[in-house]
């Protein structure tokens, strides 16, 4: 069974915020964002419920008198609160630091519903356990006092520990400081001071979740930036990116929000909003291919395995392909996104020369050792180098969602520049609107992909604008895991046709 949860953290409303970097936090917009972010979660209509990871507001500025400071907070607060209280599924929170620079963690917890700063409760078919970061601000500095000497306390150590005993369940652990070892180089909150970031005791707590065997990931704040890691027992740690983060300095929010996918031990996350980048990356369409190339070399071998009963499935657009070739054309098909060669054994023993492309050495290293007689080239969709008006038939399948929507134009032209005139054109993608960065343990290890989404109506816009003449597109049904097992309409086949004789 699935169990699909809405995670966002660092809200960070209310107060503007002190530092160096205080410009960095764009708590005016914060309200807004969340109302944004909570109604995109109900329209899903699969989310069972939200995990807040802390950091609901900003504490008010330390320079004011205490009364003060705690009045504010306490109504920003419950502002921020009642948005949870609205939902029609159950909210989860972790508290953060800010909260707590004025706040008893009495008043938070009871403004929050909650009877405890650390709890769990299952939800769906797995445990969610929520764990309270405690700081002793024995670090403090002049230039920074949100929080230091993190740690998880011995009683709450113990706590876990019967917890993870007890429950028969996966469990999905949640903490508003990492529990990981993270590399803070080039982060602007945190890069001259991570003891203001990661929890004193983490390799403590790692030993405790390792030794149940029960917890397939941990999710955190508080470090605003997306962060993939696994810790020595190989348990992936994700941090997610301050909703209300400027993180690019031009006054555009993160808007980040996760919707993670539980399957049994199986975890997977897709990240939503405006920055869909590791670590603040430059999110271009360079880096994008970058990363991808790194993450399949990663698990060509594993992934080929998993995948090579699927290639039967596209037999049948293959041979449409071939039906819809007028005659006199090269009787060359150009793969883009071949992987490992799982489609190349659709062409062989016609009267067909098979091109694969992929950005992944390591695929086609299978793919060469699979199908020595046949020609593969590595090379990114927009830029590798084919022959023009080269190939009978152009092929994107299932290769076109890791190409970003400022880029999709450019990958579709080299498609049709490498098509002779009259020859054609298949893809087959995820339909849907919008981009995302999915982070999935389906192959054995944390991996991360940039996703991207496309409607009908868009694909084919995007096959004019390049000069196609468009024959048809079809979106089907496809039961999606992450819709709770429902039938939806979540992939388009589009067949077009470049111009000509």
């Amino acid at each position: 069974m699935v169990t699909t949860l809405q995670v966002l953290t660092d809200v960070h409303a209310g107060s503007v915020a002190e530092g160096l970097y205080g410009d960095h936090k764009l708590t005016h917009l914060a309200p807004k964002i969340l109302t944004d972010v909570l109604r995109r979660g109900r329209e899903r209509g699969d989310i069972q419920a939200v995990l807040n990871l802390g950091d609901l507001i900003e504490h008010a500025r330390l320079t004011l008198p205490e009364e003060i400071r705690k009045e504010i907070d306490r109504e920003n607060l419950a502002k921020i609160v009642h948005q949870f209280h609205e939902l029609s599924v159950p909210s989860m929170h972790c508290i953060g630091n800010h909260p707590l620079m004025s706040l008893a963690e009495e008043v938070i917890t009871s403004t929050l519903g909650l009877d405890h700063p650390y709890y769990a409760r299952d939800i769906g078919d797995h445990r969610i356990i929520m764990l309270h970061s405690r700081f002793s601000h024995r670090f403090d500095s002049p230039t920074h006092k949100s929080g230091s000497g993190i740690y998880i306390d011995d009683k709450q150590l113990e706590w876990l520990r019967r917890e993870l005993e007890v429950t028969e369940k996966n469990v999905l652990v949640c903490c508003h400081h990492p529990l990981s070892d993270q590399d803070l180089t080039g982060n602007i909150w945190f890069d001259k001071y991570p003891q203001c970031a990661l929890t004193d005791n983490r390799k403590e707590v790692q030993d405790l979740l390792a030794s149940s065997g029960k917890v397939i990931a941990v999710l955190s704040g508080h470090t605003h930036w997306n962060y993939l890691d696994v810790d020595r027992f190989g348990t992936p740690h994700l941090t997610l990116q301050s909703m209300s983060e400027n993180y690019r300095g031009d006054g555009t929010p993160a808007a980040t929000y996760g919707v993670a996918v539980l399957k049994d031990a199986a975890f997977n996350v897709e990240i939503f909003g405006n920055d869909l980048t590791l670590r603040g990356a430059n999110r271009s369409h360079e880096q994008i291919a970058l990363d991808l190339a790194r993450t399949y070399n990663s698990i060509a071998e594993i992934y080929d395995a998993k995948t090579s009963q699927y290639g039967e499935a596209e037999y049948r657009q293959y041979n449409l392909l071939r039906e819809l070739l007028k005659t006199g054309h090269s009787k060359v098909v150009v793969d883009f996104g071949c992987g490992p060669g799982r489609d190349v054994a659709n062409w062989q023993g016609s009267d067909f020369r098979y091109v694969g492309v992929d950005i992944s050495e390591k695929f086609l290293d299978i793919a060469r050792r699979r199908s020595p007689n046949e020609t593969f080239v590595c090379g990114d969709f927009t830029s590798v180098e084919l022959p023009p008006n080269s190939a009978a038939i152009a092929i994107h399948n299932s290769s076109l969602q890791h190409v970003p929507r400022s880029s999709l134009d450019a990958a579709l032209r080299k498609a049709f520049d490498t098509l002779e005139p009259g020859g054609v054109f298949y893809c087959h993608y995820r339909s849907g609107e919008g981009e995302s960065l999915s982070i999935s343990t389906e192959y054995g290890l944390p991996i991360s992909r940039f996703i991207a989404l496309y409607t009908e109506e868009e694909m084919e816009a995007s096959l004019c604008r390049v000069g196609f003449d468009i024959i048809n597109s079809v979106t089907y049904d496809h039961k999606y895991d992450g819709l709770k097992g429902k039938v939806v309409q979540y992939k388009t086949r589009t067949y077009a046709r470049k111009p000509g004789v």
